[in-house]
């Protein structure tokens, strides 16, 4: 009996260290106040606090119960200070491990805003290429960006409620950490526990989602053909007379290069740099048709100038600006003494699109019969582009291929390089009435034999084979009175 009351004594007088010390830090964080006094309170002996707590009963007693009373004989007791702190940590390492889980859903909301505002600011570049269109497509790409939106809403309404319902655990485990007294909340610490540890048993990998596409899909104009064209020795050249010429930009049988006055033609000479598109050369056949251009000055991604305009063209014809640029302002886009330039082309409907494709691909085919006593030569030729640029047998379908992304009128940007010069065995370019005649084949005989070959095989074949290097030929101009000076697209022959 002696041992025992021994060991209460020093039980007694640990807790009372440890709870003083509990009180102190307590108090800095959040005392509990006198709120929860009466449970504090032993049953048995209302006069004594609860200070002892019983691993084997899994209950708080006070010391006399602990020392005297046979339920608690030869259990495991410990300071119910001791218990608190031990449980206190748990309770506030769970807490840390669920606020840095609301920090990472914190971010992925944050994400999933970003993810709207890329899709607004793609929607409204959308909306900036299209404002010559009708409504009904402005309204299409509204109806996208609200699917989109709405995907969104859904996912962020996910991580909401997630959010929330980890703020109302941790707001109410903190209220019972005020309010409820040692032994209570020790008592009520497996609830709290499982509360906390449920939060977290969702993985992350279950609220992550992948970014809704920005893009917003659009067939209403052809796709623009580019290439570059930089003009070096900007400081020389500008005081010249003469033109510059871009490379070849060959599509469907059609060949466009820029034609550049750096210091201005006769109309704006040492004011202005003078700018054109030429339609340089096309296969037989071709009519007149109207093209949209687009000449840009390439500063860096966002400081470019370009302008815009739609010309009917006829082959040799060059339309563009004799003002395009005023030259004392050009400094900002000369780089290391060059300046450069992108410039685009596309036809400006999708009839005029189909009608120069089926041109080029009757074109092909009747050369390609037409030479038919150098059939083994450039069967091999189409034999190696075919293994190089497979194609579907769906891009053959006719008309259908303009409202497919099939009919891609983007040739692949040219930037002057002089690879393209050692491209061997030219085919030999003649007039289809001369081939015709020269093996005696009337025009129906070659129409039949047209049908035996698969037409865009072909067209792959000779897309890329007429593209040409850098010119620099001397310009002519047709005099030009004042009214053509305006800032106007023009006409230069």
């Amino acid at each position: 009996m002696r041992d025992v009351t021994a060991s209460l004594a020093q039980l007694t007088v640990t807790n009372d260290v440890t709870e003083r010390e509990l009180h102190h830090d307590v108090n800095e964080t959040g005392d509990f106040g006198d709120s929860d006094t009466n449970f504090d309170r032993c049953s048995v002996h209302p006069g004594q606090k609860r200070d002892v707590y019983c691993n084997n009963c899994q209950t708080s007693i006070c010391s006399q119960c602990g020392c005297f009373s046979a339920s608690h004989r030869g259990h495991d007791l410990k300071p119910l200070a001791e218990v608190y702190s031990e449980h206190l940590d748990k309770i506030k390492s769970q807490i840390e491990i669920v606020r840095t889980r609301k920090s990472e859903l914190n971010q992925l909301m944050h994400d999933l805003e970003e993810n709207v505002e890329e899709i607004n600011r793609a929607k409204e570049n959308k909306i900036k290429d299209l404002r010559k269109f009708v409504e009904n497509r402005v309204n299409k790409i509204e109806r996208e960006k609200k699917r989109k939106i709405d995907a969104i809403d859904q996912n962020k309404q996910k991580l909401t409620t997630e959010i929330t319902k980890i703020e109302e655990i941790i707001a109410s485990t903190n209220d019972k950490i005020s309010r409820f007294s040692r032994a209570r909340l020790v008592e009520s610490r497996e609830q709290i526990s499982d509360n906390l540890h449920e939060l977290t048993t969702t993985p992350m990998s279950g609220f992550v989602i992948p970014a809704i596409d920005t893009d917003f899909e659009t067939q209403i104009e052809p796709k623009f053909a580019s290439a570059y064209f930089v003009v070096e020795n900007f400081g020389e050249v500008r005081w010249g007379a003469e033109a510059l010429f871009s490379s070849l930009l060959t599509v469907h049988g059609l060949s466009w290069k820029l034609k550049v006055y750096p210091g201005g033609n006769e109309a704006s000479r040492n004011n202005y740099m003078a700018v054109f598109i030429q339609l340089a050369d096309s296969i037989p056949g071709h009519k007149s048709a109207d093209y949209t251009y687009r000449i840009q000055i390439i500063r860096d991604q966002e400081n470019n100038f370009e302008r815009e305009f739609t010309s009917e063209f006829q082959v040799g014809e060059c339309w563009g600006y004799n003002r395009f640029y005023k030259l004392d302002q050009i400094e900002p886009f000369v780089q290391s003494d060059s300046i450069r330039f992108r410039f685009h082309i596309r036809p400006t409907t999708h009839d005029t699109a189909y009608r120069d494709l089926t041109n080029y691909v009757k074109h092909l085919e009747r050369e390609l019969i037409l030479t038919e006593g150098d059939m083994g030569e450039t069967q091999g030729l189409i034999n190696q582009s075919m293994e190089q640029f497979p194609l579907d047998e769906s891009q053959a379908n006719g008309p259908e291929v303009i409202n497919n992304e099939n009919l891609d009128l983007s040739d692949e940007e040219s930037d002057d390089d002089d690879d393209e010069e050692d491209e061997s065995e030219e085919l030999t370019e003649i007039s289809t009435t001369e081939l015709m005649n020269s093996i005696n084949l009337s025009e129906g005989e070659v129409d039949n034999q047209i049908q035996e070959f698969n037409t865009m095989e072909l067209l792959e074949r000779y897309e890329g084979r007429r593209r040409g290097n850098v010119l620099r030929q001397n310009g002519r101009e047709s005099g030009l009175n004042i009214d053509q000076l305006l800032n106007y697209p023009s006409n230069e022959t």
